[in-house]
């Protein structure tokens, strides 16, 4: 097996084509080709979406935000537990006292004038490191067994930094797999049918950038017929999505008010198709004009409610029409529709004869509310098939190399135990063959 080399900005001489797929994908997935149907009328009766864009220069403690953004209204949010300072688009750069070092998120959120919006957020470290970067931090490929005779299996670890999305390429005998919102950690068996030399490669992607790593393997062919078993899982399953996002809310109250408190109630909406599951204030505590402030969400539609008083008598008329600016950190839950996912199969021989064989079960991964979950076994005497049904062997009645056995196979959660025993109705003798 060849060690494993990292190749970042292409992919050099091998796998090229792998290099032009993945960037197609960043081109679609990264919103620069994204457009209105109409733009005439759009321009016209729909104002344009919010862009928030922003970079920043570090010296010392002070950073200096350089505006590149696009929005009507939206507020800037340092991260340190300063004061929220509006969004002015003439105000192209400015700079910011952090005051001591330490990590921090600064956060641009805008809005337009129907209300959508948008946001960006940057790492900020002032302690002189940096911020993580895209990284494959490991791509280990390993066989199922001690050999590699076709059909093998092999168990993938893969760890990576900071990606958007993963694809993986494992021959043109497997589908690409496109992973959005990938896992730090990764986990996955592949198996190749026939004997040969393979490349694994894995490609991560955070905005236009790409890292890449590959592995080669190596499966030999069988020297001899052996029990074999291979194990298919299919899945019924929902995708989902669950994702954190601030929300700057402005409460606009009356200019006069009858009474010393004006009960207020105003809705924080989720995006399409999504539910808020749980929401808090981003700051300790509201201003002395704000009494009883709360938030609730509404399990029914999936909104959060903020509600309280506003006490006009703690109001600083100098400030001028009597408001209240707070942002409000929620998190939603976003589900698609279920599907049928069925894993790669898994290949093992069943060396402990008679005895018990233990083969993993392939996960589905993260991200997956698992409805069903259907195991299925097919059992060879090396190229003769003597077990294909859909229902698991409970005690039945099989040849491997020439004689009588009992075969069980029991899921065991994450794994599948296949149990070989001789059959004592037939001649009571066993090979020892392993």
């Amino acid at each position: 097996m060849a060690d494993t080399a990292e190749k970042k900005g292409g992919l050099g001489i091998v796998g090229g084509w792998f290099k032009a797929l993945a960037t197609g994908i960043v081109g679609l997935t990264s919103g620069a080709v994204i457009m209105y149907l109409s733009p005439l009328v759009d321009r016209v009766i729909k104002p344009a979406k919010p862009v928030a864009n922003f970079g920043v220069q570090i010296d010392g403690q002070k950073v200096t935000f350089i505006n590149q953004a696009e929005g009507h209204e939206g507020w800037w949010d340092f991260g340190d537990g300063s004061p929220l300072q509006p969004f002015t688009p003439e105000q192209k750069t400015f700079t910011h006292d952090y005051g001591r070092l330490g990590a921090y998120k600064a956060r641009l959120m805008l809005r337009n004038l129907i209300g959508e919006e948008n946001q960006r957020e940057v790492a900020v470290q002032i302690d002189g490191g940096q911020a993580k970067t895209l990284a494959i931090d490991k791509l280990d490929v390993q066989p199922l067994e001690a050999n590699r005779f076709a059909p093998a299996t092999f168990r993938i670890a893969a760890k990576v930094t900071s990606a958007d999305l993963c694809i993986w390429a494992c021959g043109s005998d497997h589908p690409l797999d496109v992973v959005t919102d990938p896992p730090d950690t990764q986990e996955r068996y592949v198996t190749f049918a026939k004997p040969g030399q393979y490349v694994i490669k894995l490609a991560a992607v955070q905005g236009k950038q790409i890292v890449e790593r590959d592995q080669l393997v190596v499966v030999e062919p069988s020297p001899v017929a052996a029990a074999l078993a291979v194990v298919h899982v299919q899945y019924q399953a929902a995708w989902y999505k669950t994702s954190q996002k601030e929300h700057v809310v402005k409460v606009a109250f009356p200019a006069k008010v009858n009474g010393t408190t004006h009960a207020f109630s105003q809705e924080v909406l989720p995006e399409p198709g999504a539910l808020f599951t749980t929401a808090e204030f981003t700051q300790a505590a509201p201003p002395a004009y704000i009494r009883n402030a709360k938030l609730a969400v509404n399990k029914d539609d999936g909104k959060v409610v903020l509600s309280g008083e506003f006490l006009p008598g703690k109001w600083d008329a100098k400030a001028g029409n009597p408001q209240w600016v707070t942002v409000v950190r929620a998190t939603q839950q976003q589900t698609g529709k279920s599907v049928v996912k069925a894993i790669e199969p898994i290949a093992k021989r069943l060396t402990d004869m008679p005895g018990t064989t233990m083969i993993p079960l392939p996960k589905l991964g993260p991200n997956w509310k698992i409805q069903q979950r259907q195991v299925q076994v097919e059992l060879y005497d090396g190229n003769q098939p003597v077990w294909q049904k859909s229902q698991m062997p409970q005690k039945a009645s099989m040849y491997f190399y020439s004689h009588p056995c009992l075969v069980t196979a029991t899921d065991m959660g994450d794994q599948l135990r296949i149990d070989v025993q001789p059959d004592t109705s037939g001649p009571p003798v066993w090979p020892n063959k392993k």
